[in-house]
């Protein structure tokens, strides 16, 4: 597993990043023109994806928000966040579905979209 997760990261630190979006431990980026990725920050070049090909993101104090081009709705529980852990990704949701948690739980608005 040490080797699989080194030989990991090696591959992403010679590819070409950009990062889009950083708040705490969650990063927005994308590597070699491949889909936006918002992903949990490890450290030291590590990550783990989260949701794929993200538009907006948004986050407070205890959730990251994101729209995928598909146009479905994410939210992640940051206190229930772990490293191979998806029990705190909530989503798929349609607007509809993701605005009543907006309002349920106070979720942040989105606060960077791609292409602005």
């Amino acid at each position: 597993m040490k080797k699989i997760l080194l030989l990991l990261v090696f591959l992403l630190a010679s590819c070409d990043t950009y990062t889009y979006w950083k708040d705490d431990k969650y990063q927005v980026w994308t590597f070699d023109n491949e889909p936006i990725l918002l992903s949990l920050d490890l450290g030291k070049g590590a990550s783990v994806r989260k949701i794929e090909d993200v538009i907006p993101v948004g986050s407070n104090e205890f959730y990251v928000v994101a729209e995928t081009r598909e146009h479905s709705f994410f939210f992640i529980k940051k206190s229930e966040d772990e490293f191979d852990s998806k029990k705190a990704i909530y989503g798929p949701y349609t607007k509809d579905e993701f605005d009543g948690y907006v309002k349920k739980y106070n979720l942040p608005e989105f606060e960077w979209r791609y292409g602005s």
